[in-house]
């Protein structure tokens, strides 16, 4: 403990003799380290941090598969066959997502909403942290309704009243029971991606409805692995299970219908990991490029420090001891950049956090804790030995009688040039790594942003609106409600348009779902599954089109004339025609929709118009048909009670929300407008999660880039100081300033030109990982590669050129005085 604390003490005071070359050191070590500890915060809450549940590593989620959707909700029917047929499960649940409307105290609020059976919360070892929890009465079908609080509800809209349980609340007019509070935080799986439920209801399915009827896709599937299972196995069963539905309803699915399984932490956070990797990666990068220049510097002072280094080896000191010495400094500024770099995490995580989408995962969990603490210290204890080691190695074994003979003033031995020059070759190849995945992403994210959407995104107010079942309930007052508040929209001053449509382009969920068709003359009797053709379906109100600036191609839009009493149509847009009615005219043609349920007739098309990428920019254009909301659905049917109206303004959107709230609420005070926004802000939060890996990205490759052209500065002026003597023979014999500029320049690019080749096969070979964040991009794209090529090139001759003039301006006079 004593030789510790004389170290520490030798080591500070040595530290702060030298207060330029430790600020330096320590900043730029703290930005490395603080980078690192702020991505590992992201890392540790999505990727590593469990689930809160009860062993959460047993439970799975179970999803289907058919053309067109890899991963999709099961039927209810389904769920029923999986729950009774599966040996790999000891307990399975239901559960969904929708929304309930709170009235009857305050403003009406609509309420993120979870409805699931009452296995759910068993299955996940979960209980209410106030009441009881929901039991098999509870989910009985046609049972009376009780509701679970989420802890922040509870605390915002009843001031987290301890008396809450028993308490009837209105939710879409009927009368709901407060049975228990959740704990803060707790949250069903999937909706750990977004905002997730304030409130939970049974969800009361029937298992004794018609198991033939299994085109409805929405229950989502919670499972528990039996014990000795695993994730495989009960993957492989489901597969089977699947087959076996296929073979026993053969009328019902198409020959690639298919389901697996998957741990649930793993399904929530594979769309996000990718990115999370890269990030990660890049950091870790940047960490060696600022490891690679404070050894850099931590040698250039070992060699002005050889007298005292030589001259306490003279007196004894072993090499040990000086390596300990030494490395003692670099683990004091190691130690101290982490302990700045853990400030700058913090901030870093901060900002992070404000500018991550919502869908970003468990997004709650991302903040600085012990964790991220002990990793910020672990990383600087490791960092503090990498980049001392070599330099102290190399300090404590000077040549004693040049060290002292010359005052310290010798020049570099052969092998420390060449690890300088090593060090600097390394920083300019991990620093073109970064740059080369900054300019791939940027590059993407332009071809992105030039991606026509198929509308006009410009000038667009969105808003969601959901009617009560209990006083809409008739198609009749469904439908009047809407073409009245379309038609009040419209006449606002400043409102071009108004339409209203069961589901905008990149707002909402994304999957909007899809529905069979046959077309007349064109099937077998009975119509067999290859006969059927699918497509995702719109309801919608008349000048949908016109709003959205969707071009109509042939035929006609849906107009007023598409009554509930009027002929039955449709409009397809171009990907279904070509799909339908390829060489064909899909003008007249007639169309049946479904398998005999509610809407049962046949339509007819009217019109064609262009393709809309409602899934997203990156997406293909899907088969997609268009229906007149006041004819959906035909007959005696419950037409689309949630509907998003859009409207385009003469001017700034944002200033029509006031006045929708105002004509909504005349038209009807007890319904609520909901997520209201513009569509540009809409398609800004779908490219939220590209944006900011791509925005991060280029800020570690601008701050790699800057390392690395410090490092080649060091390098060169460091190179020219222990060149002085013969640059000033140089001179003296009659070397012109250009010569003397083009020797120091061409050191200069040999080094950038060895960093650049090695960083290109480094960036190829790491390329594969960039491959599913890139769009109409290729991870070997030649151009990105030679631009970031060039420019390392560029910036590294540059950092030489300053270097390189002093050189021209050497006196060779005193010069050679100095030696």
């Amino acid at each position: 403990m004593d030789r510790l604390r004389h170290d520490l003490r030798f080591a500070l005071r040595g530290l702060l003799r030298h207060p330029g070359f430790t600020a330096v050191v320590v900043l730029t070590l703290a930005l490395g380290i603080g980078a690192n500890s702020a991505i590992f915060s992201v890392v540790n809450g999505v990727l590593l941090r469990p689930l809160p549940y009860d062993r959460p590593g047993e439970i799975a989620t179970i999803w289907v598969r058919w053309p067109g959707n890899p991963q999709g909700e099961l039927s209810q029917p389904e769920y029923w066959d999986l729950r009774e047929q599966n040996r790999s499960f000891s307990r399975l649940a239901a559960y969904t997502d929708g929304s309930l409307t709170l009235t009857g105290s305050g403003e009406p609020e609509r309420l993120r909403a979870g409805f699931m059976s009452a296995d759910a919360l068993p299955l996940l070892g979960v209980a209410p942290a106030r009441g009881r929890t929901l039991g098999p009465d509870d989910d009985r079908p046609d049972a009376p309704v009780a509701v679970l609080l989420g802890d922040g509800l509870w605390r915002r809209r009843f001031g987290a009243d301890p008396a809450i349980v028993g308490r009837t609340l209105t939710l879409d007019d009927h009368p709901a029971t407060i049975i228990g509070v959740m704990p803060a935080g707790f949250q069903l799986p999937t909706d750990y991606a977004g905002p997730g439920a304030e409130i939970w209801a049974p969800l009361q399915l029937d298992p004794s409805i018609d198991r033939s009827e299994r085109g409805w896709h929405w229950v989502r599937v919670l499972a528990r692995l039996s014990p000795g299972v695993d994730i495989g196995a009960a993957s492989l069963e489901v597969g089977a299970l699947a087959r076996r539905m296929l073979e026993t309803y053969p009328g019902e699915y198409k020959p690639a219908f298919g389901g697996f399984a998957v741990i649930a932490a793993d399904d929530l956070v594979g769309e996000i990991r990718p990115a999370i990797l890269v990030l990660l990666g890049a950091v870790g990068l940047l960490l060696l490029i600022a490891c690679a220049n404070v050894a850099g510097l931590l040698l250039a002072r070992a060699e002005s420090r050889q007298r005292e280094i030589a001259v306490r080896t003279a007196l004894g000191a072993g090499t040990g001891s000086l390596v300990r010495q030494l490395l003692t400094e670099s683990v004091v500024l190691a130690l101290t950049g982490g302990l700045l770099g853990a400030v700058l995490a913090d901030w870093g995580v901060r900002g992070l956090v404000a500018m991550a989408p919502p869908t970003l995962p468990r997004l709650d969990a991302v903040h600085t804790d012990g964790w991220v603490l002990g990793f910020t210290l672990l990383v600087s204890m490791l960092t503090g030995i990498l980049f001392g080691l070599v330099p102290a190695l190399q300090a404590a074994r000077p040549d004693l009688t040049v060290a002292l003979a010359e005052g310290g003033r010798s020049g570099s031995s052969a092998g420390r040039q060449r690890f300088r020059r090593g060090l600097v070759v390394a920083q300019i190849a991990l620093a073109l790594m970064l740059v080369t995945s900054a300019g791939l992403l940027i590059r993407s994210f332009v071809r992105i942003r030039g991606v026509d959407p198929g509308f006009n995104p410009s000038w667009l107010l969105t808003a969601e609106v959901e009617l009560s079942a209990v006083r809409y309930d008739t198609p009749a007052k469904i439908r009047a409600f809407y073409g009245e508040l379309v038609h009040r929209l419209e006449s606002l001053p400043g409102v071009r348009s108004a339409a209203a449509v069961r589901a905008l382009p990149m707002t909402g969920r994304l999957e909007i779902g899809d529905w069979s068709f046959i077309v007349e003359g064109r099937h077998a009797n009975p119509p067999v599954p290859a006969d059927r053709i699918a497509a995702d379906w719109q309801a919608l109100t008349p000048g949908y089109f016109e709003t959205l600036r969707i071009p109509v191609l042939q035929g006609r839009a849906i107009e007023e004339q598409d009554r509930s009493d009027a002929t039955e149509v449709v409009v397809v847009n171009r990907t279904l025609a070509r799909l339908a009615w390829p060489g064909q005219d899909p003008i007249g043609q007639r169309v049946l929709l479904g398998g005999g349920g509610v809407d049962s007739v046949w339509r007819t098309v009217v019109g064609i118009v262009g393709d809309v990428r409602h899934r997203g920019l990156t997406a293909q254009p899907r088969p997609e048909m268009y229906l007149p909301h006041a004819q959906f659905p035909a007959g005696t049917g419950t037409p689309q009670r949630t509907m998003r109206i859009v409207l385009r303004a003469a001017g700034d959107p944002n200033a029509l929300a006031n006045p929708v709230r105002a004509t909504l609420a005349a038209l009807d005070p007890a319904v609520p407008l909901v997520d209201v926004q513009t569509m540009d802000q809409a398609m800004g939060n779908w490219a939220a999660e590209r944006r900011l890996t791509m925005i991060l990205v280029a800020a570690f490759a601008a701050l790699a880039l800057t390392l690395g052209a410090v490092g080649v500065y060091g390098v060169m002026a460091h190179l020219v100081v222990q060149r002085t003597r013969e640059i000033g023979i140089r001179i003296a014999l009659g070397a012109v300033p250009r010569e003397i500029l083009g020797l120091v320049m061409r050191q200069g690019a040999w080094l950038a030109v060895a960093g650049v080749g090695i960083g290109v096969a480094g960036a190829l070979a790491a390329s594969r990982v960039l491959a599913g964040l890139l769009f109409q991009v290729t991870p070997t794209d030649p151009l990105t590669y030679a631009g970031t090529a060039l420019a390392l090139l560029g910036v590294a001759e540059i950092a030489a050129l300053v270097p390189a003039l002093r050189a021209t301006r050497t006196d060779p006079v005193e010069a050679l005085r100095s030696e």
